[in-house]
């Protein structure tokens, strides 16, 4: 475990190819030096938020879950500290918006909750971000980007394709906010665990020596990128609830041009029915008012044709 240093590592990711012997070699190295799986964990999940090809990530992610499924017998805390930075990689993933990333993660997905190596409930949040990718859904949404039209128009009569439209977006909208990043209990505890000196400028001076101010960078340092990506999604989920609490005034607006839509309808009708009714009771009463011709016709046959001209000469 001697060779292990954080340039060895940043090399050995970097030569990632998508060989099974290169994730397994990498994988093992990792492994044997679990000791170090903050720095490792750190390292990975920055290299993953560098890189912008989506093969590059694509090994990164195998290398991850070879570890992780491995991890489970020889440090199973290894499996469950990495859980947080895979689920911000997974996030992160969505801003490529590539297939073949977006492919692998949908197998991973399907590996872990099969096999078990995360829980129920981690395998669906993880599930929820590759919905964002698949909807090219990370925050904001496509409502989202209408909020200025939206807040700037306000429609004076109703139109059921953009009240269809609107209803949609506000859907999409819940459907995103379902799991929103305030309700990720994990990642609070997690950055819960590191010191205040971090976050907390004036306990710097209860800095000793060197070494601990090192220690102190080096939790610095693991703990921004996490930081940095759950404030991100956090600015992101408020955008979302801005453009939901623009789309749901949209929507009561909409609702009530559809009552008075439907309610104008319905008098226009009752105003139809009501004129065929008084129609129908003329025509009842012109009907009465005609002589009974059947009554004061005899039973007697009909005269003949030659007969009445006879009458007339």
């Amino acid at each position: 475990m001697s060779d292990f240093t954080e340039q060895t590592l940043r090399q050995k990711l970097a030569n990632l190819s998508n060989h099974s012997n290169s994730i397994q070699t990498t994988s093992s190295w990792l492994l044997k030096n679990h000791n170090n799986r903050e720095i490792i964990i750190r390292v990975w999940l920055k290299t993953v938020r560098k890189e912008n090809k989506g093969a590059k990530v694509v090994n990164l992610l195998y290398v991850a879950n070879d570890v992780a499924q491995n991890a489970r017998k020889a440090c199973p805390q290894f499996k469950d500290d990495f859980f947080p930075a895979i689920e911000s990689a997974f996030r992160h993933c969505c801003e490529l918006k590539a297939k073949e990333v977006e492919n692998a993660i949908g197998k991973l997905i399907h590996v872990w909750k099969e096999r078990q190596i995360y829980s129920q409930s981690q395998c669906k949040r993880l599930q929820e971000a590759h919905q964002q990718m698949k909807l090219s859904g990370s925050f904001p949404s496509p409502a989202g980007k209408n909020n200025g039209k939206l807040k700037n128009s306000q429609p004076n009569q109703f139109i059921v394709e953009e009240a269809k439209k609107n209803a949609q977006d506000v859907l999409v909208s819940l459907k995103r906010l379902q799991n929103p990043p305030s309700t990720e209990r994990d990642i609070r505890i997690q950055l819960s665990k590191y010191p205040d000196n971090i976050s907390c400028p004036e306990k710097l001076q209860s800095v000793q020596n060197s070494e601990e101010a090192k220690a102190l960078l080096a939790q610095n340092e693991e703990a921004l990128p996490m930081l940095e990506d759950y404030v991100k999604r956090l600015k992101e989920e408020t955008k979302e609830r801005e453009s939901l609490e623009t789309n749901l005034n949209m929507l009561i607006q909409n609702v009530r041009m559809s009552i008075e839509h439907h309610e104008k309808l319905c008098r226009d009708v009752k105003r139809r029915e009501d004129r065929i009714k008084a129609d129908l009771l003329e025509v009842e009463k012109t009907f009465e008012s005609l002589p009974d011709l059947t009554a004061e016709m005899p039973n007697a046959p009909l005269p003949t044709l030659e007969a009445l001209f006879q009458k007339r000469k």
